[in-house]
């Protein structure tokens, strides 16, 4: 079963010394993705 973990943080190099430090297995991968927050433009009225 696949989990997805989400982590906030201010820089992509933040974002990947997370990664060094994930416990992982020979048959796991560690994804860095940027997800965006909506702003004001893109929130439902």
């Amino acid at each position: 079963m696949e989990r997805a973990r989400l982590i906030d943080v201010a820089t992509e190099e933040e974002a990947r010394e997370w990664a060094r430090r994930m416990p992982v297995g020979p048959a796991n991968t560690v994804g860095l993705r940027r997800c965006e927050r909506p702003g004001a433009s893109r929130t439902p009225r």
